[in-house]
């Protein structure tokens, strides 16, 4: 009976959870980042009930490409249906942040070099929290800035 118990809880451990299905519906915004128009960036949001929502920023070559349905697994994305496939996005795609609602701070931005959000989270019976992040463009890609401390997760590298 305890090695069922331990198997089982191996296989708990090894499992995902249910992701985000996003669709192009919940593209929120989309700017381009360069004049030649081959960056966007998009940010989706979803409803989720009870004044929670869900949202996410990326940047991505052509936003009119995005596929039906997709979820984001590690910065990744994959198909809802089967998480060990990747969908092949045409050009970049890197994710930037993944928060209860994202909005570009565009007074503070400096496009395309230096990407600034407004974050705010709603946890569960409690007053909204609020951060900044900050992303800055090095050698084709953008890195997360230390400059305000804001601690990153691990898919937002």
């Amino acid at each position: 009976m305890k090695k069922v118990a331990l198997l089982l809880s191996v296989f708990a451990m090894t499992a995902t959870g249910d992701l985000e299905i996003w669709t192009p519906d919940d593209m929120v915004s989309s700017v381009p980042l360069d004049s030649a128009g081959s960056r966007h960036l998009v940010i989706l949001s979803q409803y989720l009930g009870w004044g929670y929502s869900t949202g996410i920023a990326f940047v991505l070559s052509d936003p009119h490409c995005l596929p039906d349905s997709f979820s984001i697994l590690d910065g990744i994305p994959v198909p809802h249906s089967d998480y060990s496939d990747t969908l092949s996005m045409q050009g970049t795609f890197q994710q930037l942040d993944s928060w209860g609602s994202i909005e570009l701070d565009l007074p503070a931005s400096s496009l395309p070099d230096t990407l600034v959000f407004y974050l705010v989270s709603y946890a569960f019976r409690a007053e909204p929290d609020s951060t900044r992040s900050v992303w800055v463009l090095q050698n084709g890609r953008y890195i997360p800035s230390a400059q305000y401390g804001i601690p990153r997760n691990s898919q937002c590298q």
